[in-house]
């Protein structure tokens, strides 16, 4: 799934091209909408969703969220800014299936990330 604009090295890199070369699907959103994006996750059973903080408040805190099936979502990374724990753990609450990651170091120059995935506490 893919609400990130593609002239960022993010959506570009680590959405749409992995997963052309996964062989993935790739959603690709033109703008966000809290409810398409919902509708798009439970009518294609989306697996990965790479998103920035204010869509994971949106995930973990709008209502809307409680009406729909999120259950096929696997992954969850978000960029662009670090997430603050509590953020972090009302996510985890809403997507308990989930594994939660945060990618930074996204330089439109360099095509190097650091993915941290799993609990904050065990880094």
């Amino acid at each position: 799934l893919c609400v990130l604009p593609l002239f960022h090295i993010f959506s570009l890199n680590s959405v749409l091209m992995a997963g052309l070369r996964a062989g993935c699907a790739v959603l690709i959103m033109a703008k966000f909408e809290i409810g398409t994006l919902l509708e798009l996750i439970q009518k294609h059973r989306v697996s990965v969703a790479m998103v920035v903080p204010p869509l994971v408040l949106a995930l973990a805190k709008n209502p809307k969220v409680d009406h729909y099936d999120l259950s096929s979502i696997r992954i969850v990374m978000s960029g662009a800014a670090p997430l603050g724990k509590d953020l972090e753990d009302a996510l985890r609450a809403r997507l308990p299936q989930a594994v939660l990651g945060q990618v930074i170091n996204l330089n439109l120059n360099l095509n190097r990330n650091l993915s941290l995935p799993g609990r904050r506490e065990s880094i």
